[in-house]
């Protein structure tokens, strides 16, 4: 699994109100949410079609980003650039420079962003630590609540900082493990803010001292 240290042990993602979440929720998901890829003229207005078209790809963006890692989506915008600049380009053409740049496929991360409509939602469930020799053991269940998939980053919080194990987009219900030095204090999911979760900075546990 994936594992990034951050700098600051003391850094949390800020909190989103409950209301927030909820209107995010209901515009990308509810009953009258349109997919990015929906033809321009089916659109059922001009602010969804603007939403959708610019501020929905720009989220779609930031998570590929969070998928693949900052440097192969730096090599991914560089290859995109240097194929299609100053031309039309599609689905067809983006997910081409993206899994090149990626090595693996992402059929899976277009087909919900660009064809279906909803959220990220994950949560975190039967928390549990333990002790193995020199190691801190956590084990959290965690659980897809929403319609998107997303590699969705555990975290465990020290005093040497974060330790982040990322969950299997695939799989809708699986048990993360995260092994650490020192004793944790903290179990977040999306300590650093990264993915478009936006009730994950409700998903967390302190263990008992």
């Amino acid at each position: 699994s994936a594992r990034q240290q951050a700098t600051d042990a003391r850094w949390e993602a800020p909190a989103t109100p409950d209301s927030v979440a909820r209107r995010f929720a209901d515009y990308f998901g509810g009953p009258q949410a349109q997919p990015m890829g929906t033809n321009a003229k089916d659109f059922s207005d001009f602010a969804r079609y603007n939403t959708m078209v610019y501020g929905r790809a720009e989220q779609m963006y930031g998570q590929l980003r969070d998928l693949i890692g900052d440097e192969a989506f730096r090599a991914f915008l560089r290859r995109y650039y240097a194929d299609w600049a100053f031309r039309h380009v599609d689905e067809a053409a983006m997910r081409t420079s993206a899994e090149a740049a990626a090595g693996r496929d992402l059929g899976w991360f277009f087909a919900q962003w660009v064809h279906r409509v909803g959220v990220q939602r994950y949560r975190l469930r039967s928390p549990a630590l333990r002790r193995d020799g020199d190691a801190w053991v956590v084990t959290v269940r965690l659980e897809r609540e929403g319609a998107y998939r997303h590699p969705m980053p555990v975290g465990v919080r020290t005093a040497d900082g974060w330790t982040i194990v990322r969950g299997d987009p695939t799989r809708d219900t699986q048990t993360v493990t995260i092994r650490t030095a020192a004793r944790p204090d903290l179990v977040r999911l999306d300590p650093l803010g990264t993915t478009e979760d936006l009730v994950a900075h409700g998903e967390r546990w302190t263990p008992p001292a």
